[in-house]
């Protein structure tokens, strides 16, 4: 099983909200609403300290270790405000222990994941982690999911791929041969969103559990998936299309 990690096991945009307003109150200039809105622009990737770098030169501050130190404020409050999803460390532990091999996929910087990951206690439950500078790629480019599955020596019809992104988790795992499972919970997406049809969705993490059928083989997705099943009460919506 692959997952992405930014509003899959987590609300990414909380937490780097809070991380802005750390920056604001700290510099005393501008606030965190406006320091979020640099980090929305697209002339640089979410992630991008540059997005920092320019916040501070417009508000005058040029001088690098300003930035760096601006940087560490920003990091750093992030890491308090991130907020596990309910349920997130209870469903991998049980997917491990149903003697799954799990990987990360992540546009995120290899630092940021990892950190991520350590704070919110997750850091040991995965075979691999594919940051963003283990291929220079972005999803929805496929390398980072060839590495991931090269790590985990499967086949992209032997995995299931969890993520909240329509366009860059589910078409392209989908594109591979994967089954992909929208976390619909954790999308904040906005905007024209791609035709895309995920072989399941759910309205939490625990219910994924269901869609393995709780143990390897005997689910509703074993090995090619078999899209038969809505199941609304539980939390999962299964693609019916044959």
């Amino acid at each position: 099983m692959l997952f992405d990690i930014d509003n899959t096991f987590w609300d990414l945009i909380e937490a780097k909200q809070a991380g802005c307003r750390a920056v604001a109150d700290w510099l005393g200039r501008g606030d965190g609403d406006e320091l979020f809105g640099y980090f929305c622009r697209p002339v640089l990737d979410f992630e991008h300290p540059g997005h920092l770098r320019d916040f501070l030169a417009d508000h005058g501050c040029r001088d690098p270790a300003l930035h760096e130190e601006g940087l560490g404020r920003y990091r750093s409050a992030l890491l308090d405000a991130l907020e596990v999803y309910p349920g997130v460390a209870e469903t991998l532990s049980h997917v491990r222990g149903l003697g799954l091999r799990t990987g990360i996929v992540t546009d995120a910087y290899d630092r940021d994941a990892r950190d991520r990951l350590e704070v919110a206690g997750l850091d040991g439950l995965f075979d691999c982690v594919v940051a963003f500078e283990t291929t220079r790629q972005r999803k929805p480019a496929p390398a980072p999911f060839r590495v991931a599955l090269a790590a985990l020596g499967v086949r992209p019809g032997e995995a299931v791929y969890v993520g909240d992104s329509l366009e860059r988790d589910i078409g392209p795992a989908q594109r591979m041969g994967m089954v992909a499972v929208h976390a619909a919970y954790g999308d904040r997406n906005i905007g024209p969103q791609p035709d895309v049809t995920p072989d399941a969705t759910i309205d939490g993490i625990a219910v994924l559990l269901e869609v393995l059928g709780e143990q390897p083989g005997h689910g509703p997705f074993p090995g090619h998936p078999e899209r038969h099943c809505i199941d609304h009460e539980n939390g999962i919506t299964r693609n019916t299309d044959p």
